[in-house]
This record gives C-alpha cells, structure tokens and sequence, in this order.
C-alpha cells in the first residue's frame, strides 16, 4: 500500500460494531451506470446510506502511485470515473465516519461499500482537518497585551527589540509557523514519547520546538512575543486534547462539492520541499494543453515532471552558471541543530540551496523558474552603468531565474540583478513579467522575454522600480527627500486594467498591499501607494485584518489577498476610496471604505477578540477564465491548514471547499488552472495543485511519505462519468 494507516486501530474498532460487510460486487438494486473504465456503487453503513462521504480508489500498479477521490451523493451513490487500467484498493472515508475496510477492485465492476460509523467522537476526530483542532488553542486575553519578550534573554543586538502590541498581532505571528507545517496535526497536537521524558507538557513543548534545523528560528519567534507565555499555551492546548477535548466537527461536502474529482499522483522524495508546481500559462490556460506539470523542489534544487497521461514522473536537475558550485550558494535553513529532529536524528535533511519555485509557462511553452544558481554578490552592472542601476543600485540578489524548454530540454539563465520571489505575468507586447523582489526591500523587478528573445541582453532586457513614499508629491523617487517603504513583496499581480503592479507585504502587523505603477519611463516615472487592511481603525471598528500574503486581481482590476495572519479573504477596489490625491495618502490606513473582509469557513481560535479563524491560507488566486466552472473572476484561496482550496461568491457570501481527505496533511502553497481540451466539458479543464509541505513526514502516514500532484474536476453532477 501507498500510505500506512494511521487510524487502524480505529477502523478495527468500528468494524466491531458492523455486524457484517455488504462490500463486493453490487446487487442490481444498487448498481449506477459505469463505463468500462469507471467503479460505481452505493456507500451503505449501520446508519443507511451516506451522503457527502469520499469514495477513494488507490493503486501502485502504476509508474508512480496513483489514487482518484470523489463524493457520494444524497443517496449514497458514487462513480469513480476514468481509472487507468490496474486492481486498485476501495475504501470510506467521511466526517462521522472512521477508514472502511479496503475492497479490491478494477474498473468496470459495481463494488457495494460499507461504511463505518465513528464508535466514538474521539475516534471521527482523528479525520479533522489540523485548521480544526488548532481551533481549540486559546489565545492569551486582550487583557494581557502588550506582551514583552524577558529582559534576560540574550538576542542580536541588531534584531528588533520583540514583544506584541495586541492579540490580533500575537494571533498572526502564530499563525505564521504555518508558512512551513500545520498546527493542529496528529504529530504537532501530541507530546511524541519518542522525543523523550519530561515533567510537563510545557518542558516539552519547551524542547520540542528547539528540535532539528528550524529550531533556532522557531525559539527566535516565541521569545520576541513572549515565549513563557507562549509554551504556556501550547502546553495548555496539548494537555486539553490529551484529557479528551475535541474540535467540532467540519460538515460534509454539501451542493456542488460533491461534484469534485481528484485525481493524485506521488511526485518526488521523502525529503523533498516542493515549492509551486505549474503546467500553463497564467495568460492562457490553453498553453501546453495535456502536457506535463512541472513542480519544483525548494530543496533539493530540482524538478520533477509529471506526465499525468502516462503516470510517470522524471527528475530534471536545474542548472548551476558555469564555474559555479552548490557550496557556493547560501543554504535556506541553518546547517546546525541544538536537538536531533523526531524523524531524522542528526541528519541535516534541508539543504535548500537551490531556492527553486516554478512560477508558470510563457505563452511559447517555456516555463520560467526562480532558482538560485550562482552566489549572493551582483555584478557591477546592477550598481551602475545603465538606467536602473544608476536611479537605483542593487548590490546583492541571492535567486535569479531560469527558461526551461520542456521540447529541447534546455535551460537559458537569466542573471537579474534583482532578487526573485513570486512572479505575474503581464498582458503587453513585450509578455512582461513582473517580480516581488523578496530580500530586496524596496523594489519590484521586472524581464521581457521579447527583448531577451532578440537581444540575449540581461540589462536591455530586465528593470526594476524603488517602492517609496512620495514625500515632496513630484511624482518620482528622490534618494534625498523621498522614503523607501521599507516593504518586500511576497505574492505579486498585475491589473489588467491599468497596468499596475500589486504586491502582498508580510512584515510587521498588519502587512499591506502595495501598488507601483511602472508608469510611461520607468524607472523615473514609477509611483507607489500603500494600503493597509483595516487594523483597530475607527472608520471600520471591530476588524482587525493582518497580513496580506496572496495577491491576484480579477479582470475588473478588484484585488484579492488572503489576510494569513486574522483568516480572511479580502477584496480591495482603489475606486473606493475617498482620499485619491495629496499628502493625506501617505497614511497606510487612509483607504478602509475601499477593503471588505470575508471571514473563512473554518472555526475560531479561543477567546479570539477579533478575526479568529484557525485556518492558514498561503496564497490566493482568481480563475479569471472560468477554467474550472464556478464563474468567471471566481476568487480562491489555498486552505493550507485544512487540507483543502476553497472558493468564495462574494455576491453571496458563500464558500465552496474542495477538500482532500486522504492522505491528510495536504498543504497548498500555490494553485492555477489549465484547459487540456476546450471541447468536452468538465473531463477537459481543471485546477492543479501539490502537496507543497516543508516536512512531507508530517502528512499521514509519516516518515517516507512523498507529496503528490492533485488535479481538481468539477463535474455537472456526483454520477457524471
């Protein structure tokens, strides 16, 4: 089998209490119409039949492991449609429900399942998404703030001095461990005997978080907010679970959610760091129509290429600029430990050199992938000599970019002097795309494949622009009278509207959206304007909106960003504003009336003041095309601690979430769509995604555990084949 079950003792349990198994083939009364290459059936239990409950069909005949989900419908019914040819393992999951017996199978047969009802609350729990029981963390009380780090802790003198000011700057930081991992699953909510013997859950929770290569940052993190006070809740969450305490229960996919497909192939390695994973152009969904998907490892400094039509995967090295080695390049995670990781002892798993993140195909084919492959140090062309160097020098940039021709298999590099993150693609004559230069505080990037295409010139062909506050209003950057806003992006987008450029800044409570117009001469005729979500501000009392991450805009020209730290999905039109021109804009919280907060469908924190959700959204994403069949301009976001993406109707406030139950611990740092084939209706379009998760050990199943590639389907109804 792919994954070792974690909940056997469970299910053997629940067994106990179904006096027999109905699975096998179908009586004529429950069969559904199948073709030769579907499973189709009704999910029966000691309840009658289950309704919104996952139907999965999982094999290893295949090159690489291969499993397709789907929904029972009201009746209970289900079709698995288009199996590849192999004997594949059936079983149940659902909320309420505990993992049925696996029935064997190959496509073509009726297959009769039974269900297994939960013998306990405790034992359903053991399905919730890790958003639900990190819910039941209780948060410090608003009386408490500000918190201050102890005086007697020794830190770098040059790091901020630490401490939160308020509750909802307390809950974002917490929040923020979820950039690697969930809070909430099997191996974070309880204290692991493996890690040792300690008097209490706060000794442990003490050592535990000191464990492997992050430790360093992680006991950085709660000393700056007050780390007493921070094991102290974390001891408190873990021994509630341990005395039996329980989330509530999500709901079952409900309407159109039980149309959802997906299909799952096992890309990579154990230790791998998938970061983004494309397979078209964001300008074009038709690009690279049933090609394969292309994910890259943050890692190992590699891609892994999925054919999805032949289920085989194959390892492409990225390259390394000539006279370059891999020690050359600065490691991401730090190569020391204070304590040996749970998993891996004193091995030091992530190496992370290579700093590689796909960030989609050009309209010709190419995919553009950020990667680190020389050191930090720029050449003199980015301090000066030409335009942009001149207005504005860069002295270091530790990513660059490579083109990747999936036809040839070659790679071209292109040495930007700015260093790269997130990229958007822009609508022009020049296929622009724009760069949130991370690291690099005050800029965005940009390269015009065009120009490169014609000249292989990197400085004819790339540029960049100063993110600063305007201070003397003349409309360009002047080092002497002018401030930079002291703002990295992280998620970047374009507006179609204007030909502004958007990025998400993460940093200090409450982060910002921050727009540059390149305007008619960049660089001197760029513009920036900042706006903070709505924080503790009196035109919009009782919101508190931190952290924008995502950034994407829909063809009207509306931005969407996830607020990651208060779990919102936000909508911000500049229109709106009432304050457009002077001095006065200068106040990142002068455009409230212009942002709405869509809370999330996911539970609460305890004792949370305000914006409580305990769910985690890495990026978001607008399906400007209707790829996927939920409407043109549809915003999402990933639900990166709930096993899911998620969809909003903002006309109606209603969410729709695509969830993926097995294996759990599905983390999505990213997502997009393609059209393979215009012509056949929901079986030729759909959304992709991975399981991007720094610690793949963490998902079900535990150490040697590998991500997958997810492809998402939305079909007209549950039987549809």
């Amino acid at each position: 089998m792919k994954y070792s079950h974690q909940p056997k003792a469970l299910f053997f349990a629940g067994l106990l209490m179904a006096l027999s198994s109905q699975s096998g083939i179908a009586a004529e009364s429950t069969a559904v119409p199948i073709d030769e290459d579907d499973i189709g059936g009704v999910v029966t239990s000691a309840n009658g039949p289950e309704a919104g409950v996952w139907v999965i069909a999982e094999t290893s005949d295949l090159p690489t492991g291969f499993s397709k989900t789907v929904v029972t419908d009201d009746q209970g019914r289900y079709v698995i449609p288009d199996l590849p040819d192999a004997n594949y393992e059936v079983f149940v999951r659902g909320y309420g429900l505990v993992e049925s017996q696996h029935v064997s199978a190959v496509p073509g047969q009726q297959l009769a399942l039974t269900a297994v009802v939960a013998p306990s609350a405790a034992a359903a729990a053991e399905y919730y998404p890790a958003s639900y029981w990190n819910a039941l963390i209780e948060l410090p009380d608003p009386s408490e703030f500000p918190i201050l780090p102890p005086t007697n802790v020794a830190r770098n003198p040059n790091a901020p001095a630490g401490g939160v000011e308020t509750q909802a700057e307390y809950k974002a930081t917490i929040q923020g461990c979820m950039i690697c991992h969930q809070i909430g699953t099997k191996i974070t909510r309880e204290i692991n005997p493996a890690m040792g013997q300690f008097g209490s859950s706060l000794e442990a929770w003490n050592h535990r978080i000191r464990m492997g290569q992050s430790g360093n940052n992680m006991l950085g993190t709660i000393t700056r907010i007050g780390r007493d006070r921070t094991l102290q809740m974390y001891a408190d969450w873990t021994d509630r679970i341990a005395a039996g305490e329980l989330p509530q229960a999500p709901p079952r996919p409900q309407g159109e959610e039980r149309n959802v497909v997906i299909t799952q192939w096992d890309i990579a390695t154990p230790v791998s760091f998938l970061h983004d994973m494309y397979g078209t152009s964001p300008l074009n969904p038709n690009v690279n129509a049933n090609g394969e998907m292309i994910a890259t490892d943050f890692n190992l400094g590699v891609m892994w290429v999925l054919d999805p039509n032949q289920h085989t995967v194959e390892r492409v090295e990225l390259p390394l600029a000539p006279g370059v080695e891999l020690a050359d390049i600065n490691t991401f995670s730090p190569q020391t430990m204070e304590f040996p990781s749970l998993y891996w002892g004193d091995t030091l798993v992530a190496q992370e050199r290579g700093h590689s993140e796909i960030q989609g195909f050009l309209p010709d084919g190419r995919a553009l992938v950020n990667h680190s492959f020389r050191g930090a140090g720029n050449p003199e062309r980015c301090t000066s000599g030409n335009e942009f160097a001149d207005f504005f020098p860069i002295e270091r940039a530790s990513r660059q970019q490579v083109l990747y021709d999936p036809e040839t298999g070659e790679f071209e590099l292109i040495d930007t002097c700015f260093n790269t993150h997130h990229a958007v693609f822009a609508e022009d004559a020049d296929g622009t795309i724009y760069q949130a230069a991370l690291g690099l505080q005050n800029a965005i990037g940009w390269f015009k494949p065009r120009i490169w295409d014609e000249t292989h010139d990197v400085t004819a062909s790339s540029g960049w622009c100063p993110a600063y506050n305007d201070i003397n209003q003349n409309g360009t950057y002047d080092a002497d009278a002018d401030e930079l806003v002291g703002m990295n992006g992280y998620f970047i987008s374009w507006n179609p509207q204007d030909g502004s450029v958007w990025y998400a800044y993460t940093g200090n409570d409450p982060g910002a959206m921050v727009r540059i117009h390149p305007g008619s001469n960049p660089p001197l005729t760029c513009t920036t304007e900042v706006y903070e979500p709505p924080y503790y501000n009196e035109k919009m009392p009782g919101e508190a909106g931190t952290l924008p991450r995502g950034s994407a805009l829909d063809r009207n020209g509306i931005v969407w960003t996830n607020l990651a730290g208060s779990g919102h999905l936000a909508s911000f039109d500049r229109n709106l504003c009432e304050i457009q021109f002077g001095p006065e804009k200068l106040d990142p919280q002068h455009c409230p009336e212009g942002w709405t907060l869509h809370p999330l469908p996911t539970p609460n924190m305890k004792n949370a003041e305000v914006s409580g959700s305990a769910d985690f959204m890495y990026s978001s994403w607008v399906d400007q095309f209707n790829v996927f069949g939920l409407g043109a301009n549809t915003p999402w976001v990933t639900g990166t601690a709930s096993d899911s993406l998620m969809a909003l109707d903002p006309e109606t406030e209603e969410w729709f979430v695509m969830r993926v139950p097995y294996p759990m611990g599905f983390f999505t740092r990213s997502m997009g769509a393609r059209v393979d084939n215009p012509y056949i209706g929901w079986k030729g379009r759909a959304i992709w995604a991975a399981n991007e998760v720094r610690n793949p050990w963490h998902i079900e199943g535990g150490a040697g555990m590998t991500p997958t590639a997810a492809k998402f389907q939305l079909r007209p109804n549950p039987l549809a084949h």
